[in-house]
């Protein structure tokens, strides 16, 4: 039996830690009365091992697609 810290995101319970769960594996899961900010995640970890540069060009091409102002653009 192992424990884990995590906080649940409204929808499901996110592991702070990482963890060696199998498929079906039953778990406990235990709710405390404190609460923590959730941890942000960077692009790498999302997008691979990238360096500073291109995740700055990843973020201005996202940034750049929320700027649509006119439908025809499409």
């Amino acid at each position: 039996m192992i424990a884990i810290q995590g906080y649940f995101d409204g929808t499901s319970c996110i592991p702070l830690e990482k963890n060696r769960f199998l498929p079906q594996q039953k778990v406990i899961i235990t709710a405390l009365d404190e609460f923590i900010e959730p941890p942000k995640m960077k692009l790498s970890v999302f997008f691979g091992c990238i360096d500073k540069t291109d995740s700055d060009k990843m973020l201005e091409a996202i940034k750049d697609c929320e700027r649509i102002e006119d439908s025809s653009e499409w």
